[in-house]
């Protein structure tokens, strides 16, 4: 079980628009969001560039993407995706996490986001490349070229360690 404490989340105007190359809306990070899971503070940093919940079009009447309660689960799960900090499956598990402790969210929704990822997200992480993964773990001071860095979620404490 996965326990989530004492969020710090700079609120959305803290999140600077910016675009892609391939013209999506992207959000970033201009202060630390700071967040316990299982007792171990993890900071995504500030600079970290987000495209918040990747909702499909064909589910956007259903789910909004920038609505604010999946922000935080979505920001720390894009940050754990893109600098393959855990196996996808553990970050997939805390993106649940998030989403379970936040407000107002639904268990339908939670449910779907969580399957969502959990089935689909193969394709954003197959994506990554050495550079962007460095580029993210840079942000962070993190560098070891391990990937993913942690096998399990109890091995984020050692997460500034290596």
């Amino acid at each position: 079980m996965i326990s989530i404490l004492a969020k710090e989340f700079p609120d959305l105007k803290k999140l600077d628009s910016v675009s892609k190359e391939s013209g999506l809306p992207e959000k970033k990070l201009v202060s630390d969001f700071k967040i316990y899971i299982n007792g171990i503070l993890v900071i995504v940093p500030r600079g970290f560039v987000t495209d918040l919940a990747s909702i499909p079009w064909v589910f956007r009447l259903m789910f909004n993407p920038d609505d604010p309660r999946f922000t935080e689960a979505a920001l720390v799960h894009d940050w754990l995706y893109a600098g393959e900090i855990l196996k996808r499956t553990e970050s997939d598990k805390i993106f649940y996490a998030i989403l379970k402790a936040g407000k107002d969210v639904k268990k339908y929704e939670k449910i779907c986001m969580f399957w969502a990822v959990y089935l689909f997200g193969w394709s954003t992480y197959k994506d990554h490349t050495e550079d962007s993964v460095k580029s993210v773990r840079a942000l962070s001071g993190i560098k070891t070229n391990l990937r993913p860095i942690c096998n399990s979620i109890s091995d984020l404490i050692k997460l500034w360690e290596v």
